[in-house]
């Protein structure tokens, strides 16, 4: 959830051993739109954790089981 009330929802996958890269479902991205790709340490399915998006702003990131 965004500090706007916005729910995001995507996917992710981890390019290498420290890099994950997000993908964005909901909203739908941008045509044209790169993954957003970050360094981080490895977490698992049921945590939750505080980062900072590509401007800046705070976040907090949670890793669900999929369906």
């Amino acid at each position: 959830d965004m500090a706007d009330g916005t729910v995001m929802k995507g996917t992710y996958s981890w390019k290498d051993a420290s890099t994950v890269c997000f993908v964005s479902t909901t909203p739908p991205p941008k045509p044209g739109a790169a993954p957003f790709c970050t360094m981080m340490a490895a977490h698992n399915v049921g945590e939750t954790w505080s980062d900072k998006d590509p401007a800046g702003n705070p976040e907090t990131l949670a890793i669900t089981a999929g369906r």
